[in-house]
């Protein structure tokens, strides 16, 4: 698009109406720097333009690159001299940040973010080194790493007197030196380039990674040893090279050029000193470690090389330090490949060197090397040989960027595409390797178990009919196992070192095994018992059908089960007493598992839906006088339900509830009342069949709040169930809200736990493939264990911690059965009993708020009942659904929904302004579309629950898409419903009515309402009328149809039309967004004003103006207009009309907005560019709007862009409602305070030192003459030298510019004293200096006489000397400027007419002086007839507008006349209900509230004086 087309500021407005509020997005930087203030974890990760610094588990966000830019990498200043560098008269750290062509210096209090008053929201601990042309330096290229040196001038009084040396490494295999000067003076710094170094084999690279200045520099070390510099650069030709860029005499130059006043830029050329090969692919990152004796190094290849020194032994240590020396070494050392990592199933991102732990027993190095890449995996890489040994997949990306080690390299830091950084203790990531299981062979029993079942082979062969054969199957006898078990249980204890396992044999044995010393104790035979009827004589139990067993949670005792519905239990501490029972439910049998609710209560589990539950009355359980009774006998067989096997159960100890799950995945409810006891059969209240289709349900959980349950299964669902209680609390009904998938093809368990300061924490534990994981659905893996199979039993001790980088402790033993050898137990722990390292104490695991993992296609904001927040619904590529919730100042993540079928490309929600609940809408691939029932909770939180699908056709490809949804509810009495129509990529338009109801039908049909001929890419609807709805179509050819559909509840299709009322035009191809509003109405109007916004694939914004007439029984379309069409820099993809602002966003990368004029102007220039913002995500696909309040009580108009990641941006509503105001105003009274001078840098009466209270005072004339005079001297020298800033020159134009076309007087009521409004013409008659002005002077005889002519108490001897003097008119008159009409006599500046001393015409403290009075009298008389006359013709129509700017609260005066002229503007229309308008707009960054009753047109604006001119004045 030709350049004319576009608005010529549209990449550079004057002024950025938006303010960057939030972003989540992939992470582009990470670190974990080491303060010398704080010794606990800290870590910094960069999102886009924003920088997050975490302390102490509190995180500060800071907007770095606030022009916009992505910030790809930082690192800190290392300190040169005897002096560390003062910003702001604190010692900080100094930091640098780069990303694409922008560098960027900040200092870092830490003292702030550690004092206990710190708040994120109050308090920063940034501060931004400013250049003389902004806050960023702009270089030639792409910048891939960055190194500074900080010099202290120590020829300086002041630590602020600094410099830093800089190389910066830029893509095209060049770095370039520069120095940037800072001075106390100015706060600045100032930038010069030293020196451009080009390599001699020039060339693109993908990275680029310096070696050098990491040490502990000194002036003298740098003089002495020079500051050698190496640069190592992956480039697209597969190869890393190798380069000097300073050596030793190189050095010494450039301290010479950095100490220099005036420093030259010089061009050099370097040779490459070494070139490693043997990448297949681009290398994405070289790092350098271990001294530079080893450098690493990842490619596109899915490799990650290790490259060694030659002459360097493989015991290469973890040394950090980069010395000048090393680096010097560099250059005559070649490097030899030492080994290539292969395990990566993706491209390798980023690597760095690591330190592992000796307590491992592992035959490892000190070293290692951590990697990250495309398959979203952490791998860790031994030093010797680079075998894998460790992995961990904790993101649920699919690929990490980002990888940093601390400074001891025992911990890491990841960051990925989904917005989540995770912190891990390197040893944490080792034990996945399976060498650190240990083996324990358990003792063969002396009775063997034999397992004879015959096995047929297709060997022999059968003869049949007709001469054919037939295969016989071969029997086979298998082999004899020495050991089968029934079942395995830890000890009850938490994890530990001093873990035992029980271990019940088929053989009859009991076996405890000590799993840290392998000790195994033999208890005997479990099978001898005593029955409890017979206690004469003992029987012997079947051991061969033993199935399961069961510790008991508080005692040394366990229930054993078998086939035959008997259960055994016996004492492990008094084994060889025999004190051991035996008992069974009469006709039940084949106890599959058993399960203790408490010390008293044993649930057994039996086959078709039967569970026994026994109760014991005596504590001591093993006792033979025990005595368990049946408590209840429950069934889940239940209206001709066909159950499975119990599996799995949760008791309700409080409500006396029990839920249990069976291997059909039914769940049903039981209440354990008195009548349980009765030994009858309980049926379920309630039974949830197939709620993990027809798997197993393997674990029962209660819901935080307590209303209901989540269940896991076989399916690797965890499903969200609602228990549906009566008036009396008993349950009734079990009701599905939600399922949603885990990482895992098959969950075993399930917890609730608080992990990472979530208390709604839910993990899961399951297999994937044959390794079991432990996984957080919040955090993501946490424990990967290699069991060699499902079939093998797995026993698992747990205990999670809420903070911490080891989120888990456990002990886990595997059983494995042997057919030729011992039966062994596998076993492996991880406790974390070290407390040596410096982040085992950090409180987080998983740093920010997650995104998709792929690009978002739509975004729909929630409305809520809150008054400060929304939701927003977002959909992505990957299939992935989030609900997040929106505050003035961020996002954070409500809940994910299931995953859609398919990718998602349109997402959707409504709700009706009388319910608390709303509809989502999720649709995509295979036409699909989903519907959820989203409820607001009473204590503020959220519920989503599933409603039903619409599938259009049953076997639909992926290729077949809805590409685009909107849902508006529907009027009606019943229950809340909503319209939903769907346009789909075969251009077909569909519509169905959805009910809220929950529990209904699991489909839902849609009716075809329209089939086209071209893919259908958007739609917007909005009521028209209590009957009608208005809809907007637009597809892939830029047409747009308008269609008007029945806005009732219960829609009959057969009424439905058959064509849109109207189509045109809108785009010339493609029209990807359309926004409707509706104008308001007159009430005597017959019509509704339509405003359509429609954006397209031609880069245009186009606007439209439709009349509809929809208040007969049928709509009509009366007039349609084009009001205005613009062209943007690409396609526009987001497009909201919110009259009379348009917001539109593309692949550009910036947020427009526009401004419809009025119907006065000429329709072709209806539409007007204001301002635009950039956004730092890629690939932008959607925006939308929302309008809320923030923190303040202000609205605010929030704009979220959608693409890879979420961009929040928010537009002050006020400046709008105030240029609207400003526009129509007839009068306009500036009410002005010393927050309008601070903007062009004069202090406030805040700010003023204590010199300015005390020369205030009239009493100083008389006792310090000369001082004072001096104070007011230097004072109007400055006044007079300072530049009135821009604002002024914006009120001009108001004003006597004719700007405002409507206004026909003005006034400036003003306490400020620098006179700046003097200098414009068109303020000379009509301002009011309350104070007077410090640059004009006048005689002071006048002030030492009372308000009635007396003498002040204390000035007789000064009026003595006055009256004794020649007063004249002049004296009493003329005012003059410093220095002019008076003369110099002894360092006092005197009167030329009467030699009494001269004072500023400014009204101080307490002044009586008549001559000062007078004239601020004669203004005030003329600015009150003025304020009179203007107040009568408001009550007659007029419209007045009232702007008072920067009027702090300390000196209220200017404050207060603004208020009393717009309250007795308010009281007298109110009183006589006139048509006339009154506005007052307060512009203050701090004091901008109003309390006041008759408070609507008050518009108050958190900004300081300049900006909010300048953005008033460019929606003007």
């Amino acid at each position: 698009m030709s350049d004319d087309r576009i608005s010529h500021n549209y990449h550079q407005p004057k002024e950025q109406l938006c303010k960057k509020e939030a972003l989540i997005g992939p992470v582009t930087a990470i670190a974990l720097p080491s303060f010398a203030e704080h010794e606990s974890c800290v870590s910094m990760v960069s999102k886009g333009p924003w920088v997050e610094l975490t302390v102490n588990n509190t995180t500060y966000r800071h907007l770095l690159f606030d022009e916009g830019g992505t910030i790809h990498g930082f690192d800190q200043m290392r300190d040169c001299g005897k002096r560390k560098a003062k910003v702001g008269h604190e010692l900080r750290d100094l930091w640098f940040f780069y990303g694409g062509r922008c560098l960027s210096f900040a200092a870092i209090d830490m003292k702030i973010m550690l004092s206990p008053k710190f708040s994120s929201d109050t308090r920063n601990p940034f501060t931004l080194l400013k250049t003389p042309s902004g806050k960023m330096i702009r270089l030639s290229d792409w910048i891939w790493d960055v190194r500074a040196l900080t010099f202290v001038n120590e020829c300086s009084d002041s630590d602020e007197d600094f410099r830093i040396l800089t190389a910066v490494g830029l893509s095209h295999n060049t770095v370039e030196l520069w120095s940037f000067t800072h001075k106390s003076v100015d706060s600045n710094i100032t930038p010069c380039c030293l020196r451009k170094i080009i390599c001699g084999d020039r060339c693109i690279t993908y990275s680029l990674s310096f070696f050098g200045w990491k040490e502990d520099y000194s002036i003298r070390t740098c003089l002495e040893n020079g500051i050698d510099l190496v640069v190592a650069t992956g480039t697209v030709s597969n190869e890393v090279l190798l380069w000097s860029v300073l050596d030793n005499e190189e050095g010494m130059e450039i301290m010479t050029q950095l100490a220099s006043t005036d420093p030259t830029c010089t061009v050099i050329q370097k040779k490459i000193h070494h070139r490693l090969s043997g990448h297949d692919g681009v290398i994405y990152s070289v790092r350098f470690g271990c001294g530079g004796k080893s450098l690493v190094s990842t490619s596109d290849d899915r490799t990650i090389r290790l490259w060694k020194q030659e002459g360097i032994s493989k015991e290469l240590g973890t040394n950090t330090f980069e010395t000048s020396i090393d680096a010097r070494m560099l250059k005559d050392q070649a490097y030899n490949l030492l080994w290539v990592g292969y395990g990566h199933t993706g491209r390798v991102w980023d690597s760095c060197f690591v330190t592992l732990p000796t307590e491992n027993n592992l035959t490892l190095s000190s070293g290692a090397v951590a990697s990250v890449g495309e398959d979203a995996t952490i791998r860790v890489w031994g030093f010797e040989d680079g075998r894998e040994i460790g992995r961990l997949k904790i993101h649920g990306c699919k690929s990490i960027w980002k990888i940093a080690s601390n400074f001891s390299g025992n911990t890491i830091i990841t960051g990925g595409n989904d917005g989540i950084s995770k912190l891990v203790d390197v040893r944490y990531l080792l034990f996945s390797n399976p060498s650190l299981m240990k083996r324990i062979f358990l003792p063969a029993d002396n009775i063997e178990i034999s397992d004879n079942r015959e096995v047929k082979h297709e060997d022999d062969k059968i003869p049949l009919q007709q001469g054919k054969v037939k295969k016989q199957k071969k029997i086979k006898t298998r082999q004899h196992h020495k050991q089968v078990v029934c079942g395995i249980n830890f000890y009850p204890s938490k994890p530990s070192a001093d873990a035992k396992v029980l271990v019940a044999t088929r053989a009859g044995m009991l076996h405890t095994i000590c799993l840290n010393s392998g000790e195994i104790i033999v208890h005997g035979s479990w099978a001898k018992v005593s029955s409890l009827e017979v206690h004469s004589h003992e029987e012997l139990i079947d051991s061969a059908s033993g199935t399961c067993i069961a510790m008991h949670p508080e005692q040394l005792s366990v229930a054993i089960g078998n086939s035959k519905g008997q259960i055994v239990v016996c004492s492990i501490k008094d084994f060889e007493h025999e004190n051991r029972i035996v008992f069974a439910a009469s006709g039940y049998l084949a106890i599959q598992s058993l399960q203790w609710l408490d010390s008293l209560n044993l649930l057994a589990f039996h086959i078709k839906g039967i569970c026994v539950l026994w109760t014991f009355t005596n504590s001591d359980i093993d006792s033979v006088h025990g005595k368990p009774q049946i408590r209840a006998i429950l069934s889940l067989s239940r209206d001709g339900l066909v159950a499975g096997i119990p599996k799995s159960c949760y008791f309700d100890k409080m409500k006396n509830e029990l839920f249990i799950g069976d291997s059909r995945g039914n769940i049903g409810v039981f209440c354990l009342g008195d009548d349980a006891w009765s030994g009858n059969v309980i049926y379920a209240v309630d039974i949830l069949s197939f709620s993990h289709k027809k798997e197993y349900v393997t674990g029962i959980i209660p819901i935080a709040n307590g209303h209901g349950i989540i269940s896991a299964g076989n399916d690797g669902y965890i499903h969200q169930i609602a228990v549906i209680r009566n008036q009396n609390g008993r349950c009734t009904k079990l009701q599905s809200i939600i399922r949603k998938p885990s990482q895992l093809s098959g969950i075993s368990h399930i917890w609730q736990t608080n992990l990472n300061g979530n208390p709604d924490s839910i993990v899961v534990g399951g297999y994937h493939g044959n390794d079991y994981l432990v996984y957080s659905m919040d955090v993501g893996q946490l424990i990967s264990l290699q069991t060699g199979g499902r079939n093998r039993i797995l026993e698992l001790s747990i205990e999670f911690f809420k903070d911490g980088l080891h989120p888990t402790a456990y002990n886990a033993a595997i059983y494995v059965a042997n057919k030729n050898s011992p039966n062994e137990l596998l076993y492996q722990s991880n406790l974390h009993s070290d407390t040596r390292y410096e982040y085992s104490r950090t409180a987080q695991f998983s740093l920010g708020s997650p995104c998709h993992g792929d690009t978002i296609f739509d975004i729909a904001f929630c409305e809520t009942n809150a008054t400060n927040e929304a939701l927003l619904l977002s959909g992505s590529n990957d299939c992935t659904v989030k609900l997040h919730k929106v505050v003035h100042n961020g996002l954070s993540l409500v809940t994910e929904l299931p995953p859609h079928e398919s990718c998602i490309r349109a997402v959707a929600s409504s709700k009706d302004i009388s319910s608390n609940s709303s509809l989502l809408v999720v649709s995509g691939g295979k036409l699909i579309s989903t519907f959820y029932r989203l409820d607001e909770n009473r204590d503020g939180t959220f519920q989503v629950t599933f409603l039903c699908t619409n599938k259009i056709a049953e076997k639909s490809s992926i290729d077949q898409r809805m590409n685009a949804v909107d849902a508006i509810p529907l009027c009606g009495t019943g229950l809340v419903s909503h319209l939903v129509l769907l346009g789909d990529s075969d251009g077909c338009i569909h519509m169905t009515e959805v009910s809220e109801k929950i529990g209904q039908p699991c489909t839902v049909q849609s009716y075809k309402l329209y089939q086209g001929q071209r893919p259908i890419l958007s739609i917007d609807m909005r009521r028209i009328s209590d009957k009608f709805i208005a809809a907007c179509i637009g597809n892939t050819g830029g047409e747009v149809a308008l269609w008007v559909l029945p806005g009732l509840s219960e829609i009959n299709v057969s009424f439905l039309p058959r064509a849109p009322l109207y189509s045109f035009k809108a785009n010339q191809v493609g029209t990807n967004c359309i926004s409707m509003d509706i104008l308001p109405s007159n009430p005597m109007s017959s019509y509704n004003e339509l405003m359509i916004a429609c954006g397209g694939d031609d880069q245009s914004i186009a606007i439209f103006e439709l009349q509809i007439d929809s208040y007969g029984k049928q709509a009509s379309f009366l007039e349609m207009a084009s009001i205005g069409r613009k062209y943007c820099a690409s396609a526009i993809k987001g497009i909201k009309i919110k009259y009379p602002m348009v917001y539109a966003t593309g692949y550009d990368q910036r947020l427009s907005i526009w401004s419809l004029n009025p119907v006065t102007v000429q329709s072709h220039d209806r539409l007007t560019f204001l301002s635009s913002s950039p956004i730092d995500i890629k690939d932008i696909n959607c925006l939308d709007t929302c309008s809320f309040h923030d923190t303040n009580g202000i609205s605010r108009e929030f704009l979220v862009a959608a693409g890879e990641g979420i961009e929040m941006l928010s537009f002050d509503i006020n400046i709008c409602k105030a240029s609207q105001a400003l526009k129509n105003c007839d009068f306009l009274l500036v009410t002005v305070g010393a927050g309008f001078s601070s903007d062009s840098g004069l202090p406030t009466y805040e700010t003023m030192p204590k010199s300015y209270k005390d020369f205030c005072d009239p009493i100083k004339l008389m006792k310090e003459t000369e001082e004072f005079q001096r104070y007011w001297s230097q004072t109007s020298q400055k006044y007079a030298e300072t530049k009135p800033h821009e604002g002024y020159d914006i009120l001009g134009s108001w004003c006597g510019g004719g700007k405002l076309k409507n206004i026909n007087s003005w006034w400036i009521y003003s306490s400020n004293v620098d006179g700046h409004f003097g200098l414009y013409d068109c303020f000379s008659d009509t301002i009011c200096e309350i104070h007077g002005k410090a640059t004009e002077f006048r005689c002071s005889h006048g002030i030492g006489v009372g308000a009635n002519g007396e003498s002040r108490y204390g000035w007789s001897e000064w009026n003595a000397k006055v009256n004794s003097s020649h007063i004249t008119r002049a004296c009493r008159e003329l005012t003059f400027p410093d220095s002019a009409e008076a003369l110099d006599v002894d360092k006092k500046i005197i009167c030329k007419h009467c030699g009494v001393p001269v004072r500023p015409n400014i009204l101080m403290f307490n002044d009586t002086d008549a001559n000062i009075l007078r004239p601020i009298s004669k203004q005030r008389e003329r600015y009150q007839e003025w304020e009179a006359k203007m107040e009568d013709e408001v009550q007659n129509g007029k419209k007045l507008v009232i702007i008072e700017i920067g009027a702090g609260a300390a000196v209220t005066a200017v404050r207060d006349e603004g208020e009393e002229v717009f309250k007795d503007c308010t009281e007298r229309l109110r009183k006589n209900e006139s048509d006339g308008e009154v506005t007052f707009i307060r512009i203050n960054p701090k004091d901008f509230s109003f309390h006041y009753s008759q408070s609507e047109g008050f518009i108050p604006i958190k900004y300081n004086a300049l900006r909010a001119l300048r953005m008033i004045d460019q929606m003007l």
